[in-house]
């Protein structure tokens, strides 16, 4: 499974929060046994302090896990040569639309 990704980053987990920017990227299972994904992802600010600027993000997804850490592998603007790890923790799952 291959699955395209372009989905809103907002400056807290409420539905009313500001739109910060995008996520854009992709995620492949890359598990026979497990559901357990290889992410390469893209946060664009499109707003305040850090607009234009970037984050790049690679690693494995396990979506099962609370919380999931992924490496920074660079970034552009105001995050040019970044290098780190980032945390993810799902806030709300939503279906399409």
């Amino acid at each position: 499974m291959i699955r395209v990704i372009d989905d809103p980053l907002t400056a807290g987990p409420s539905h009313n929060s500001m739109e910060m920017g995008r996520g854009r990227g992709i995620y492949v299972q890359d598990s026979l046994q497990d559901v357990n994904l290889m992410l390469v992802f893209t946060i664009i600010f499109k707003a305040g302090e850090h607009n234009g600027s970037t984050i790049c993000l690679q690693g494995q997804d396990d979506t099962l896990e609370k919380q999931r850490e992924v490496a920074v592998v660079g970034g552009t603007g105001h995050f040019r040569h970044a290098t780190g790890h980032a945390l993810f923790e799902t806030q709300v799952v939503s279906g399409p639309n």
